[in-house]
């Protein structure tokens, strides 16, 4: 499943692209500090879990969570790649869309807590 797709199984949107916004703003956020995380071991390693566990699995609310979560562990596996890979115009507005997504995701894991 790609990344896309897994936004529009979540979202139920018919397109990733349908409800975008036009600019992010990025200029107050901190640098990236990579000490400050888990290592991709051990993402990979709670992504194992959760997919493991059965209240996610047999249910279609969690299998969706799953379904994005697996989108998300695409970046973990493949990121040096698609570093590699975005074209030189891409790059600036797809770093903007993962800032706007990190600090999304950010509010999510806030309101789990």
């Amino acid at each position: 499943m790609t990344a896309v797709t897994a936004v529009t199984a979540v979202s139920g949107e018919t397109s990733a692209c349908a409800a975008a916004p036009a600019r992010f703003s990025v200029e107050s956020r901190a640098p990236y500090d990579p000490g400050g995380g888990r290592s991709p071991a051990e993402l990979r390693a709670i992504f194992g879990s959760l997919c493991r566990d059965p209240s996610l699995r047999l249910n279609e609310a969690g299998r969706q969570v799953l379904r994005m979560l697996d989108a998300c562990s695409a970046v973990v596996r493949d990121r040096q790649r698609i570093i590699d890979t975005v074209p030189a115009h891409c790059r600036e507005p797809l770093s903007q869309l993962a800032d706007g997504y990190a600090e999304i995701w950010q509010l999510l894991a806030d309101d789990l807590r």
